[in-house]
């Protein structure tokens, strides 16, 4: 039988419902030394999606080393980069650029993954040769103006994205990009820019973004009646998208808990002696601060917000019930575990340094976990005034994952849940939680980098100089964060007061 009729009676499996009965035949065909890019590339992929890595990589290998045509060639990129292998992703969709250099697919396909992975310096290339065939390319303009605010260079991402508007006016991304290049004053027309974009027929995503674009802009412009109007409209919208589920969550909360308790009595941690670190809190506490600060010392590295616990969770066999398992006592390979976490960040292009510091803030739901992983790890929680927190989260637009934002409720709901949860934490692992009062930090910078730096165990190193940083900032602080400490931000509730007399209590 012909090694694509073998190929096609293993996909039929697959269809079936049976991708393990498909992968085994697959695998058949390529340990008698089958180098077929097709049967290659599948068993891959199915190797991938069974959580068999190690096996999934070998047949992708070999598959780089094949005559593979350029769609082949993006295919293999898709797969590498799927299971957070940046490395072997970009070069393999740079090979399909070389292959057939007028592909603006290939192209564009090369600045995605280049972003993700870390490679600003591929990624501005790639732009700028898409931008070389085709000036209207507003895509690969709006990208660029964005590696340029994430590397501090906000005068020329202001000219970028006005460019695209120029052209067309129309793209909410560049407004939202725009208004997040600095503060803006009264009788500027970026509000003309913003009331031209704002078309009929606009779908809710985009015109939720303009409303946050106005929300900024009225605050910039200290007209806060307009600004909490426009937040408000915005995250109207916002909420038809997605909702949040209160019982979903506290439901995580009692779970990581419970498996951090267990897993503690039954005597189970990790012997790892990396010292990693998480820096958590409520988003917009100051946690991209505290990592900037940190950012320029050559022994850590600035992981900024991405999923590492999740895509942990995904790469290992049995990841996604970790919890589950430590809280019934049962076998789980916590080294494993804490070793891919590891090499998540070792993936991406600009990796260094000894101690990786993860700053989504959210991730204080694994603090035990982290810590199980990492018990000479450490954790350095941001605290700010929860209205001030609150009001900065409802004029922000965050994805649709973080449902609870859009609604002042919710917000306050998972203040509270996240208060229980650190206190938990505390008394569970009291040496290894430092926390950090966002106010104290912008009026006492030098004596709270000292209390942070011999926390860390890094006495003898250097202050904080966060505004310098050579640390591109993929967070909504992008511009904020460069900005020397200031204290504007401090008590910003107070302008919004009126809005917020149902949360008194929190003051």
């Amino acid at each position: 039988m012909s090694t694509s009729m073998q190929l096609d009676q293993a996909l039929a499996r697959e269809k079936q419902g049976d991708p393990q009965a498909a992968y085994e035949a697959i695998r058949r065909l390529t340990s008698a030394g089958n180098n077929d890019p097709l049967v290659l590339l599948h068993g891959g992929r199915l190797a991938m999606a069974l959580c068999r890595h190690t096996e999934s990589l070998d047949l992708l290998g070999r598959a780089a080393a094949c005559d593979l045509d350029p769609r082949q060639r993006l295919d293999l990129s898709t797969l590498y980069f799927m299971q957070d292998c940046f490395g072997p992703a970009i070069a393999q969709a740079r090979i399909a650029t070389e292959q057939s250099p007028g592909d603006r697919q290939a192209w564009g396909h090369l600045a995605r993954l280049a972003v993700e992975g870390r490679d600003p310096e591929t990624a501005r290339q790639a732009c700028l040769h898409l931008l070389s065939h085709n000036a209207g390319d507003a895509t690969a303009a709006v990208q660029l103006a964005s590696l340029d605010a994430q590397a501090g260079d906000f005068e020329q991402a202001e000219r970028r994205y006005r460019a695209v508007l120029e052209a067309e006016p129309h793209r909410s991304g560049a407004i939202a990009g725009l208004v997040k290049c600095r503060r803006f004053e009264p009788g500027e027309d970026i509000l003309d820019w913003i009331e031209r974009a704002d078309v009929p027929g606009q779908k809710n995503p985009d015109r939720a973004r303009l409303h946050f674009a106005r929300a900024k802009v009225f605050n910039d412009w200290r007209d806060y009646d307009a600004a909490w109007q426009a937040a408000r409209e915005a995250n109207g919208l916002k909420r038809r998208l997605a909702g949040h589920d209160r019982r979903a969550v506290e439901a995580q909360k009692d779970l990581v808990l419970a498996s951090a308790r267990q897993a503690l009595a039954d005597g189970r941690r990790s012997d790892r002696s990396e010292a990693p670190l998480l820096i958590v809190g409520m988003p917009r506490s100051g946690t991209t601060l505290v990592e900037q600060m940190l950012a320029d010392n050559p022994r850590f590295y600035p992981g900024g917000e991405v999923p590492a616990f999740e895509r942990t969770m995904a790469r290992i066999p049995q990841g996604q019930t970790v919890f589950q398992a430590l809280q019934r006592g049962q076998d789980f390979d916590l080294d494993a575990f804490a070793e891919a976490y590891l090499e998540y960040f070792r993936g991406f292009i600009n990796f260094s340094g000894e101690r990786i510091i993860n700053k989504v803030p959210t991730n204080f739901f694994y603090i035990g976990l982290f810590l199980l992983l990492f018990p000479r790890g450490h954790v350095v929680n941001l605290r700010r005034h929860p209205l001030d927190v609150a009001v900065s989260i409802y004029f922000e637009n965050f994805a649709e994952r973080f449902a609870y934002t859009t609604d002042l409720d919710d917000i306050f709901h998972f203040r509270a849940l996240y208060e229980d949860l650190m206190a938990q934490w505390r008394t569970l692992f009291p040496d290894r939680i430092l926390d950090l009062d966002y106010e104290a930090l912008v009026t006492d910078p030098e004596g709270q980098g000292r209390e942070l730096r011999d926390f860390l165990g890094m006495s003898g190193d250097s202050g904080p100089g966060h505004e310098s940083s050579r640390n591109r900032v993929e967070t909504p602080s992008v511009w904020q964060v460069r900005q020397p400490f200031y204290r504007h931000a401090v008590a910003r509730w107070r302008r919004y007061e009126k809005w917020l007399a149902d949360y008194q209590d929190w003051a």
